[in-house]
């Protein structure tokens, strides 16, 4: 299995045609076609159904799984290129989960390059526990998550706790102090934030009930709450601010609310200079959100 065999059907399927593959790639149909069959040869099945006369690409049952798993592929592949793209000292790699990335991890980002412009970032945004199986193979320097899992060969850290607070439209009957089932869980915008979160949800608001819109994507959320001033959710205090400002919102306290807390994770007995150093800077930027408790003290020397 090679890069190009990869290449050739990743191709296919974005482009929907042998010809247009071919072109994107800048190679002929013929050399594209002998890819895909060496391919199908090596996997033991067939990826595309090959009709006489028929221009668009239809895939096989195969075929259909096996989109993901090349993506995949080809996504370790990038990454085993970038190992040796910069000096070790000087490549920070890690990732974090997307609200993290929006609110938090970016701005520091931004800052710490400033301070040093010698040092490349590469930051994924991805759930927690893709986290875990990326920082596992050795692909990533560490990773900033909200949900942990027993893994005997990483190591996590807490970093720090923050409640979470109510972010609602101005149409919304809303009070400080209040209780959650005093909202109308039909206007609601549910972002799986954590586990704990979850179970408060289930508790407040019970497990059939799963709200208007579920998504954590958090520039959509944004233009939702903008649009319709009848919406609301529930958000780490870090980010509700932000949300509740970009999209001229009400931001309030709830007599019960849950708990945010973020790990930072890397394999054990690993240790990257680089990425101590933007650990040290990230908390200190954390320490300055007055209603977030520090929990890693150590790393703010």
């Amino acid at each position: 299995m090679t890069v190009a065999e990869i290449d050739a059907f990743l191709a296919v399927v974005r482009y929907g045609s042998m010809a247009e593959a071919a072109r994107r790639l800048y190679t002929s149909q013929p050399t594209l076609s002998r890819r895909l069959h060496s391919l199908e040869e090596e996997l033991g099945y067939a990826l595309l159904l090959r009709n006489k006369g028929v221009r668009t690409v239809e895939l096989t049952r195969q075929g259909e799984k096996f989109i993901q798993i090349a993506e995949n592929w080809k996504h370790l592949w990038d990454d085993m290129q970038k190992i040796n793209s910069y000096p070790e000292d000087y490549l920070l790699h890690f990732s974090a989960v997307n609200s993290l990335v929006s609110y938090i991890i970016y701005p520091a980002v931004h800052t710490f390059l400033n301070e040093n412009p010698h040092v490349h970032v590469v930051l994924e945004s991805q759930h927690s526990y893709t986290s875990y199986t990326r920082v596992q193979e050795g692909l990533l320097d560490g990773a900033f998550v909200c949900n942990t899992i027993y893994n005997r060969s990483i190591q996590a850290l807490p970093l720090w706790s923050e409640p979470m607070c109510l972010v609602a439209g101005a149409g919304v009957p809303a009070w400080p102090e209040m209780l959650p089932n005093d909202l109308d869980s039909r206007h609601e915008i549910r972002v799986p934030w954590n586990n704990e979160f979850d179970e408060w949800h289930d508790y407040w608001f019970g497990t059939k009930d799963p709200g208007r819109v579920i998504i954590d994507q958090m520039p959509a959320v944004e233009h939702l709450l903008r649009k319709d001033p009848t919406l609301w959710m529930v958000a780490p205090v870090s980010a509700a601010k932000q949300i509740a400002e970009s999209s001229n919102a009400q931001l309030i306290s709830l007599a019960s609310h849950p708990e945010r807390r973020i790990f930072y994770i890397a394999k054990s007995g690993y240790s990257s200079e680089i990425m101590d150093q933007f650990l040290r800077h990230l908390m200190g930027i954390i320490s300055k959100i007055d209603e977030i408790s520090i929990i890693a003290e150590g790393l703010m020397k």
